[in-house]
């Protein structure tokens, strides 16, 4: 019996009439992709909500799957990160019901508003124990600013 030699499918984003969908679900470098086609001219929304990444990586806009994108964040944040990219990530305010639950990102592209999102993003992230010291300056050469050194909360 001769065995097929297999076949590799690079993973890719694909237009589908209006829609773009990944033929390999969730993978770092298509959501690299997806985040600069929001910053492109060509579309009017340059933040990209999680229900637009659920459709795009997973086919469907589901509770479920708005909930794995959330939780493959802190991880694409990180690995962006090592690419000189910084994810900015817009969190629901505290309050009754929020939880300060993600409600859109985008690549940081240098405005104020983005900025004062980013360097929430980036204590809350140190706080959390999320980022190291290294990925914290790393995160604060691309910004162009140094945070305050707040002393990092006991284990």
């Amino acid at each position: 019996m001769e065995t097929k030699p297999t076949v590799k499918h690079i993973p890719e984003l694909i237009g589908v009439g209006k829609r773009t969908i990944s033929t390999h679900g969730w993978r770092i470098p298509l959501v690299e992709e997806h985040l600069r086609g929001h910053s492109s001219t060509g579309l009017s929304q340059k933040w990209c909500s999680p229900e637009c990444l659920a459709r795009t990586f997973f086919g469907r806009n589901t509770q479920a799957n708005r909930a794995s994108i959330r939780r493959r964040l802190s991880r694409a944040f990180r690995m962006l990160l090592q690419h000189d990219l910084f994810l900015v990530i817009e969190r629901n305010a505290h309050g009754p019901g929020a939880h300060g639950e993600v409600i859109a990102l985008k690549l940081y592209e240098g405005d104020a508003h983005e900025r004062a999102y980013a360097a929430e993003q980036v204590k809350r992230m140190r706080a959390r124990r999320d980022l190291t010291d290294a990925q914290v300056r790393h995160a604060e050469q691309i910004l162009g600013t140094t945070l305050e050194d707040d002393p990092l909360p006991a284990a």
